[in-house]
């Protein structure tokens, strides 16, 4: 939020009205950028997140441009220090960015989850299997029982 702050302010205050397209892009790619965080940490499968990284890194690169097409048109000392704080803020959103994406891959609980799940179908079905042939069983003894021995006893 910080950011988009520090951009909107710089937008209002300067007079090149050149620098409002970049500003806005960049403001886009960065939220872009956020967006992506959760359906990162939600995906389990490494391909994914690696496609999610890519769109991020583009994100980042773009945000990049704008930040240097802003600074080739800003003259004015007020405006290059809003500019140079808007920098440093995304300097530090993309480290807290990337925390989150270490974090995402070193999160286990989807996979586990998965891991778990897997076995535990297995294992269910198995036991269905050996359910259903113990009631086969029982089922032939009792047909067994009430044509052999059991109609003996009665």
């Amino acid at each position: 939020r910080w950011f988009e702050i520090l951009i909107t302010n710089l937008t209002e205050n300067c007079n090149d009205a050149r620098i409002i397209k970049p500003a806005y892009q960049a403001m886009t790619a960065l939220l872009k950028i956020h967006n992506l965080e959760y359906p990162h940490i939600n995906e389990s499968d490494d391909k994914q997140m690696d496609e999610i990284e890519a769109v991020m890194k583009a994100q980042e690169n773009h945000i990049r441009i704008f930040i240097k097409a802003i600074s080739d048109m800003i003259t004015d000392e007020p405006n290059r220090a809003l500019l140079d704080e808007a920098s440093a803020v995304f300097a530090e959103f993309m480290k807290v960015n990337a925390e989150v994406i270490r974090l995402s891959r070193l999160n286990t609980n989807i996979r586990s989850a998965e891991l778990s799940m897997g076995r535990k179908r297995k294992t269910v079905a198995r036991c269905e299997e050996i359910l259903t042939s113990m009631q086969e069983a029982v089922r032939s003894e009792s047909g067994f029982l009430s044509k052999g021995l059991w109609g003996k006893f009665r």
